[in-house]
């Protein structure tokens, strides 16, 4: 994720931009979604956010971060940096309905670590943050640290890469992959071509959380199925969740 304009002029700006390209309809989405968030930070995400060493909130300016990247459509395809909502992480996991010890979680575009804080206080085999962006790397190691230090800790391991995410590598064993919206289709494609190869190479679980699911087209490809989410979570999800969540799993 990289930096944009943020606060209260930027969301007009959008607001006003959507009501002339994709009318009341979508607009109205933007603001309920807006709303949850800051909801959700407000309920719940403060609690800790606020104890972090490094803010979780807020751009760099893009001439002050150090990318990793393997194609300059990486930073094209970029999606704004956000912090995930606590509740989010939380019901999407329990909706997976699998044992969480059993997986390694791999957050792409971890920006500042906050759900890679987060996803270590559930008791993964591994937690891993891959992020280009040097600044925000720096950020979520300082984070994680904190954490580490707090007795936060339960996941077996925590990994942090500075790296592109159509180099990194994913773990042998089951995985969980986090995407909260990291960047558009044509990078998406590319990365999911990078876990087909992976399953293909060593067949493991493989399942993957999506939130705000802008590129979920690219998941429309052989060997790769949307799965529901449990009952209870899933109304939880739609109903009080800024974003639409969805998950998929890979077929071994």
């Amino acid at each position: 994720m990289i930096g944009g304009p943020q606060g209260p002029l930027r969301e007009v700006l959008i607001a006003c931009r959507m009501l002339r390209r994709r009318g009341l309809r979508a607009t109205l989405t933007h603001v309920r979604s807006i709303g949850l968030a800051r909801l959700h930070r407000l309920l719940f995400d403060r609690k800790l956010e606020d104890r972090l060493p490094r803010p979780v909130r807020g751009e760099l300016p893009k001439g002050a971060i150090d990318l990793r990247t393997v194609t300059d459509a990486e930073v094209e395809a970029a999606v704004p940096h956000a912090p995930t909502p606590t509740k989010v992480l939380q019901w999407a996991l329990q909706g997976l309905r699998v044992d969480l010890r059993d997986f390694h979680f791999v957050d792409i575009g971890s920006g500042r670590g906050c759900a890679v804080v987060r996803a270590a206080m559930f008791p993964f085999r591994s937690v891993t943050g891959v992020e280009f962006a040097h600044p925000y790397h720096e950020d979520a190691v300082a984070n994680v640290a904190w954490a580490r230090a707090s007795g936060l800790i339960k996941a077996g391991r925590v990994d942090l890469r500075h790296e592109s995410a159509l180099r990194t590598q994913l773990p042998d064993g089951p995985c969980l992959i986090f995407l909260y919206s990291p960047f558009e289709e044509v990078v998406m494609r590319p990365f999911l071509d990078l876990v087909d190869a992976s399953v293909r190479r060593n067949p493991r679980p493989m399942l993957a959380i999506y939130v705000n699911p802008i590129a979920a087209r690219a998941f429309a490809r052989p060997g790769v199925a949307e799965i529901r989410l449990a009952k209870r979570e899933r109304v939880l999800l739609r109903l009080f969740g800024p974003h639409p969540v969805k998950a998929y799993s890979w077929t071994v």
